[in-house]
């Protein structure tokens, strides 16, 4: 799976580019003609072996972005992924946020959410089982 981080602060990308050694630095050129509304001041591309792979990266993008101590006080984060986009604020970054936004960029919310489902009702009907044999 791939991802492209672009960001509009340069110091940001450097960090983005030594935060994974998955990391490789993409061309802007291209990119600045596909996003207008951004200013692209650098492309990282990112591969994800997997969806458990996600947490993980987002707990490196966020520490590498953290550590830019003097970025652009709108600075944006957009992440791209094979289906779309999502810009974050630089002040809105968490790695709740880069999750649900890495989830929604590759459309596996979804799935998440359906087996979320399964599990609940799991334990309601193990829960339910249990109060109909104590009485």
């Amino acid at each position: 799976m791939n991802l492209t981080v672009l960001t509009d602060d340069m110091d940001i990308g450097v960090a983005l580019l030594a935060a994974d050694s998955s990391a490789e630095k993409k061309d802007t050129r291209e990119i600045v003609k596909l996003n207008a509304d951004l200013s692209v001041s650098a492309a990282i591309a990112f591969t994800l072996k997997s969806v458990a792979a996600m947490p993980v990266l987002a707990k490196k993008l966020t520490s590498a972005i953290a550590s830019v101590t003097v970025p652009k006080p709108k600075a944006h984060v957009v992440l791209k992924g094979p289906f779309g986009e999502i810009a974050l604020e630089i002040g809105n970054v968490s790695e709740d946020n880069l999750i649900g936004a890495m989830e929604k960029v590759f459309n596996i919310y979804r799935e998440k959410t359906d087996s979320t489902s399964k599990d609940m009702r799991k334990k309601h009907t193990i829960k339910s089982k249990r109060t109909r044999t104590d009485k």
